[in-house]
């Protein structure tokens, strides 16, 4: 929840290794109840553990506040991220970009949020501005929900969201593709199972 620390409430201990994020308000004016990421080297690295290896089913929820915009190669926002390229096997993520010039001609005025196989059409992302984002996938399909409002959903072939990377929070763990977060975020779950 990032009530004062970013420890992992859930039971699983998959407490941060690694947070040099700033605690911040949250969209409700609570002092030291969010993370701030400045954009340019600030995340949370926690470490790979069987709790963050799902099968067939998962769903990612956060609350986001976007206070700039990475333009750095392809315009991506990393909101987090368990592996260390795109489209690896098991990967998964949650981010906002430009998602359909991607790194050819990337505009900050038509970053959206995404996650494997979804994109959110609107809201378009607006600085200063909190958002509930929630990703899910049951098995057969992926689904995108943007202020509890379906925004996208797919048929897509996922076998698994189970690899040997660690969970990166606030950037891609990646020197070419860095893809870092200048925003706040709070209330960060995951979950084994999707979301009805």
């Amino acid at each position: 929840p990032f009530s004062g620390n970013a420890n992992d409430v859930s039971g699983n201990n998959n407490n941060p290794v690694f947070n040099n994020a700033t605690l911040t308000a949250d969209r409700q004016g609570n002092s030291n109840s969010a993370y701030h990421f400045n954009g340019t080297d600030n995340y949370m690295k926690v470490l790979n553990s069987p709790s963050l290896n799902m099968s067939n089913q998962m769903s990612i929820s956060l609350w986001m506040k976007a206070t700039g915009f990475y333009t750095g190669p392809c315009y991506n926002n990393m909101l987090l991220m368990k592996g260390d390229a795109d489209y690896l096997p098991g990967n998964y993520f949650l981010r906002f970009s430009d998602a359909y010039t991607g790194c050819s001609n990337p505009k900050t005025t038509q970053e959206r949020f995404y996650g494997p196989g979804v994109i959110s059409q609107l809201p378009l992302v607006q600085l200063n501005q909190w958002y509930s984002a929630v990703w899910m996938y049951d098995g057969n399909k992926a689904k995108l929900y943007i202020d509890c409002v379906l925004r996208d959903s797919a048929v897509v072939s996922i076998t698994s969201f189970t690899n040997a990377y660690d969970l990166y929070i606030g950037h891609l763990n990646n020197a070419q593709y860095p893809y870092w977060l200048n925003g706040d975020l709070d209330e960060v779950r995951i979950y084994d199972r999707a979301l009805n």
